[in-house]
């Protein structure tokens, strides 16, 4: 019996890789993110403590979960065996077609939006299952594969994509301090985190803190912090029917006013109008 199986593909011409995981004792992913768009599908078991900015979610056997570039990510604790491949789409990969991904966003759970076309889910979960399978052969068909790529690709931008302005510079070279810390803000951003919250756990001053976190992300860390509530508040925002009221509580807002504030300031338009953008989109 595999113990513990991690499988990583790259392909030739395909700026796509590929990692396959079969595994029977607990493990986890530390937080990080990356350029590509990240897929995960489950075969079968279940992901229970998959984090994204903070939010937990469960990946079930058939189901899977995007993650938005240089959005943090992580997998805690998962004890249950699990099959699952995940799927990088480079820049590289979008840029073949003249795509920049800077200003667009994916839904994380397509599966589960009300406005979600059932045939396009279908031919997804389809081009999911068959890129599964030919990614666990020695001599791989890379025509078939470039084929279903193609199709999920095609899917993300057509039914499940959304735009949002470019706000923050890329993530993908910071520094390992800088990461920690990132990480420590993401994993508290539901909680009343200050900085000076991780200047204490890291045993640093405010000070040095504000000026490597800037230098490296071009922000302070305050700003930080509420681009990243930001960030899962548009999550609510395009994934749920809440109000504005619980996602601004939900996202670690300390009022509704805090939130209309700050989506103001990166989107420059209220998380309403957002909604509305985002509805518009997935019916187009």
């Amino acid at each position: 019996m595999t113990v513990y199986e991690m499988v990583n593909r790259e392909f030739a011409d395909l700026p796509i890789s590929t990692m396959r995981y079969t595994q029977d004792i607990p493990i986890n992913v530390s937080n990080h993110w990356h350029a590509a768009v990240e897929i995960n599908y489950v075969v079968s078991g279940e992901i229970s403590n998959f984090v994204m900015n903070g939010q937990t979610s469960r990946i079930q056997a058939g189901d899977f979960i995007v993650v938005n570039p240089n959005v943090s990510h992580a997998i805690w604790e998962q004890v249950s065996r699990i099959e699952s491949i995940t799927i990088f789409l480079l820049p590289e990969f979008f840029a073949q077609s003249n795509i920049t991904l800077t200003n667009r966003r994916f839904f994380r759970t397509p599966r589960h939006h009300t406005d979600t076309d059932q045939v396009a889910l279908q031919k997804f979960l389809e081009a999911l299952d068959r890129v599964f399978h030919l990614t666990k052969e020695d001599d791989i068909n890379l025509i078939s594969l470039k084929r279903y790529i193609f199709a999920l690709a095609d899917i993300l931008l057509s039914e499940w994509s959304y735009p949002v302005p470019e706000t923050l510079p890329n993530l993908v070279d910071v520094n390992q301090k800088v990461l920690d810390i990132m990480a420590y803000f993401d994993s508290r951003l539901t909680d009343a985190v200050v900085p000076n919250d991780a200047a204490k756990y890291f045993h640093i001053s405010d000070s040095y803190l504000a000026r490597c976190f800037r230098e490296a992300v071009g922000i302070t860390p305050n700003e930080y912090i509420q681009y990243q509530r930001m960030q899962l508040a548009e999550v609510y925002l395009a994934d749920t029917s809440q109000s504005i009221v619980q996602i601004s509580i939900n996202a670690g807002f300390s009022s509704e006013k805090s939130l209309q504030r700050v989506f103001r300031k990166y989107n420059n338009m209220s998380p309403s109008e957002f909604r509305k953008l985002v509805q518009k989109s997935s019916h187009n």
